[in-house]
């Protein structure tokens, strides 16, 4: 009896333990050197679409930049519209990008690590909060933070609490069942 409610507590410390153990890595993964955007490349996440009017020329104007507000350079940018490319240019020197021949729509404005989704309206014809330019901020994005690395270790760590807990599972319905018997003798030896 003993042992039992020694294994039964560590099964129990063990299966509350493993609530507080991230099931997926948070940690954003280490950006690569720059080569170029691919749709497989993009990113998936898009936060919120972005309303940007054309200038009066109709080209939509953008910049690159890092964290720290410093231009990038000579960086390739796209326009896509769902799986289409529509353009493809490379930042100036200061960063800025432009694009033309473009209407009315919802487009995804790429770079290698960073994504904006803008609904591009003609000039004169947007709301009064839109902006006038796509800002993309590259740099590593943190998504969380976790304490347990990813991988093999956290799948055996994930398998042992979920045993542990189905463990816990079949011992308390075996111990209600016990115990449901043992009423049920009571009741009926009380009639």
């Amino acid at each position: 009896m003993k042992v039992r409610h020694v294994l039964q507590s560590s099964l129990a410390t063990l299966a509350c333990f493993g609530t507080l153990i991230p099931q997926q890595n948070l940690n954003a993964a280490e950006a690569a050197p720059e080569t170029q955007v691919s749709q497989a490349d993009a990113p998936a996440a898009v936060e919120k679409v972005i309303d940007i009017e054309l200038d009066r020329q109709g080209r939509l104007l953008g910049a690159l930049v890092d964290r720290n507000g410093k231009p990038e350079a000579l960086k390739k940018i796209q326009i896509r519209q769902g799986k289409k490319l529509l353009a493809e240019t490379k930042t100036d020197r200061e960063g800025r990008f432009e694009v033309s021949k473009l209407r009315g729509g919802i487009y995804q404005v790429i770079s290698k690590d960073q994504a904006a989704l803008v609904r591009v309206w003609s000039n004169g014809t947007a709301p009064p909060k839109s902006k006038e330019l796509v800002l993309l901020v590259t740099g590593q994005a943190t998504r969380g933070q976790g304490f347990i690395p990813s991988g093999f270790t956290t799948g055996l760590l994930g398998l042992g609490v979920g045993i542990a807990g189905l463990t816990i599972g079949i011992i308390n319905m075996r111990e209600n069942n016990d115990l449901q018997r043992d009423i049920d003798r009571l009741e009926r030896s009380l009639r």
